[in-house]
C-alpha cells in the first residue's frame, strides 16, 4: 500500500529528517545526486517547506506504476518494486487487494454499528444510551478548544481570527497552515455565538467566547475554575497562513522551541510554560498513557517522570535540569499545578488582545 505514493506530489516537511538528521546512503553513486537535487529544493532553512512540492514521477496526479521505477533500491522489497515497475496490471492487482483489506478493518455490522444521517454528528439517542462515551466527548471537546485557543494566541494574538473561512483565493486564511491539522470544533464557537447573539446581540466577541468555552471546558473537565479578564474585541485584518506558519510550533516541538515561544516571546513563566505544555501536546497525540487523558489533572507529569512519554517533547522535559524541578512539583502536587496552568492561562489568553476601535464584535465569527 506504500504504492498509494504513486497519486500525488512530495512535501518538503516529509523529508527533512532524512536530508539533514537521519542521513544514511546505500547507493552512492546514484544516490548522491538524488540527494543534491532534494537539498536544491528542499534547503535546510525553508520557511516553505509545507507548501514546496516536488516529484520525480512524471505522472504525480495520475495512478500508475511510475513511482516504482524511481525507488529501485533497497534489497528487501526490490523484487516486488521491479515487478511492479515492470508490469503495471500486476501492481493494480496487488494494490486492489491490499486496498480491499485495509478497507474491512475492524468493520461494524448488524447491531455492532449504526448508520449516521450527518458524518460528523452522533445521534442524541445514542449519546444518551453512552452516558461515560457521551462525558469522554464533552471532555474531548474541551481539550480541542483549549487548543483552539492556544493556536490563535499564538498568532497575531487573541482575537479570534482562527475561526474566520476565508474564501477570497488571493488570501490563504490562518486556518490553513498545516500547523493547524487536527484543529476541530470551531463550529462549536459559532453555534455558542448564535445563542449569544440571539439574546446580547454585538455585545461580546467572537475572541472572549472562544477564551470563554475553552475556561469552561477545563472546569468541566475536573480542572481549575480561572478567573479570566474579558473586553477582547475581534480583529478586523484577519491573519494569513504564512504568519500562522511561522507563529506557531510544529507538533513534534522540542522543549527550547516551545520555550521560545511561551517563555521568551509571549512572557510567560518558565513554570507555566511547563504546566501549558502539558495540555499543548497531550491534545495533538491520538493516544495517552495517561490513565486519565479526558480528565484535567496532574496524572501526565507522574507519568513523563516513570518514562511513560508519548512524544519526545514529554521525555525531554522530565530530564532537562531546567523543566524537571517542575514536572516533580507538579506530579506530588496537583493543587500547585492547577495554580501555575492559571496563571499560564491568562497570560496566554491576553495576549496581543484588541480592545477599544483596535477591534470589531462579529456577529458570526467565522465570517468577517
Amino acid at each position: 500500500m506504500i504504492c498509494a505514493h504513486t497519486l500525488g506530489v512530495t512535501h518538503c516537511d516529509g523529508i527533512m529528517d532524512r536530508l539533514y538528521v537521519n542521513r544514511t546512503v546505500t547507493n552512492p553513486k546514484s544516490e548522491v545526486e538524488f540527494v543534491k537535487y532534494l537539498k536544491e529544493k528542499c534547503p535546510k532553512d525553508n520557511s516553505t517547506r509545507f507548501t514546496t512540492q516536488f516529484d520525480l514521477d512524471p505522472t504525480p496526479q495520475t495512478f500508475d506504476n511510475k513511482y516504482f521505477v524511481n525507488i529501485l533500491n533497497d534489497p528487501k522489497s526490490i523484487g516486488y518494486v521491479k515487478k511492479f515497475a515492470n508490469d503495471k496490471e500486476a501492481f493494480f492487482r496487488v494494490f486492489s487487494s491490499g486496498y480491499v483489506k485495509l478497507s474491512t478493518i475492524g468493520v461494524l455490522t448488524g447491531d455492532k454499528g449504526i448508520i449516521r444521517n450527518q458524518c460528523n454528528i452522533l445521534p442524541v439517542s445514542e449519546r444518551a444510551n453512552n452516558g461515560s462515551k457521551n462525558s469522554c466527548k464533552i471532555q474531548s471537546t474541551a481539550a480541542a478548544v483549549l487548543r483552539l485557543v492556544s493556536h490563535d494566541c499564538q498568532v497575531g494574538g487573541c482575537d479570534g481570527s482562527v475561526l474566520l473561512n476565508i474564501k477570497d483565493k488571493n488570501h490563504q486564511a490562518e486556518f490553513d497552515s498545516p500547523k493547524n491539522f487536527g484543529i476541530r470544533n470551531r463550529e462549536l464557537i459559532d453555534k455558542i455565538k448564535s445563542k449569544v447573539e440571539a439574546v446580547c446581540p454585538k455585545q461580546v466577541s467572537c475572541a472572549d467566547i472562544l477564551v470563554l468555552a475553552a475556561r469552561d471546558g477545563v472546569a468541566i473537565a475536573g480542572g481549575p475554575h480561572i478567573k479570566v479578564p474579558l473586553g477582547r474585541k475581534d480583529t478586523k485584518i484577519p491573519h494569513t497562513k504564512q504568519q500562522a506558519d511561522v507563529g506557531l510550533p510544529r507538533n513534534n516541538v522540542d522543549l527550547a522551541k516551545a520555550v521560545q515561544v511561551f517563555f521568551k516571546e509571549a512572557g510567560i513563566t518558565y513554570e507555566e510554560t511547563i504546566a501549558i505544555l502539558d495540555n499543548s501536546t497531550r491534545f495533538t497525540t491520538q493516544f495517552d498513557l495517561d490513565p486519565t487523558p479526558q480528565t484535567f489533572d496532574n496524572k501526565y507529569f507522574a507519568n513523563i517522570l516513570k518514562g511513560h512519554g508519548v512524544i519526545a517533547l514529554d521525555a525531554e522535559i522530565a530530564r532537562d535540569p531546567r523543566s524537571i524541578g517542575y514536572v516533580k512539583k507538579f506530579a506530588h502536587d496537583q493543587e500547585a499545578f492547577f495554580r501555575v496552568f492559571s496563571s499560564g492561562f491568562v497570560r496566554l489568553s491576553t495576549l496581543g488582545v484588541l480592545t477599544g476601535d483596535q477591534g470589531i464584535i462579529r456577529e458570526q465569527c467565522n465570517v468577517l
